[in-house]
């Protein structure tokens, strides 16, 4: 755009050249975004870069969609900015919602309470859940069955860490190294991961 910096481009430039569908326009956009979310989500535990760049890509979608309702009140990038951490953030709840209701559903299925698993011992669902008790005692040591089972029913790692007097890093390579086993496990008996998932969201 006329050899200027992106930093220094003015608002009606950013939209003349998102409106044309400039496509050195929309990458400078994208890569802005990219370095805000970076700064501003970049610490979370929740949001690695891969995560980021791909919310900044559907950022850019979703500013370009609103552009007519831009009002000139606050800078253009700031305004294209608090759309992607809105977005970002969003989908990081909703990620974090799934996650613990799946976690939920787990925890509940390895229980020794009958009461809990009661309706989830029959069809393929069942299998699978017997499957994950066998996994959980068979596949992992002590310490990542006392993880993964603690992380199932909601106990931060944060939390759990000071519980077992370590780092907060050990607990979390812990249970990487338990999930990791756990999905072998299951892959070893022929449920891929979309199996997985979906039998664990039936009713």
């Amino acid at each position: 755009m006329s050899g200027a910096k992106a930093s220094d481009w003015s608002n009606e430039a950013w939209l003349a050249g998102l409106r044309a569908r400039d496509a050195d326009v929309i990458e400078a956009l994208r890569e802005r975004l990219c370095l805000g979310l970076q700064a501003s989500l970049g610490h979370r535990a929740d949001a690695g870069d891969a995560d980021l760049d791909d919310f900044a890509q559907e950022a850019v979608l979703r500013v370009m969609d609103k552009l007519d309702s831009y009002r000139s009140e606050a800078r253009f990038t700031t305004w294209a900015m608090s759309i992607a951490v809105r977005l970002s953030l969003t989908k990081l709840r909703r990620r974090s919602r799934k996650a613990v209701s799946l976690d939920a559903s787990v925890a509940a299925s390895l229980s020794d309470d009958s009461n809990a698993t009661e309706g989830m011992t029959h069809g393929a669902r069942g299998e699978m859940f017997e499957l994950l008790r066998q996994g959980v005692a068979q596949a992992l040591t002590e310490r990542q069955r006392q993880v993964i089972m603690a992380e199932l029913e909601g106990v931060p790692q944060v939390v759990l860490a000071e519980q077992l007097k370590v780092a907060p890093g050990a607990v979390y390579k812990t249970s990487h190294d338990a999930r990791k086993k756990l999905k072998a496990y299951l892959a070893d008996a022929g449920y891929d991961p979309v199996t997985v998932g979906e039998l664990l969201a039936a009713r």
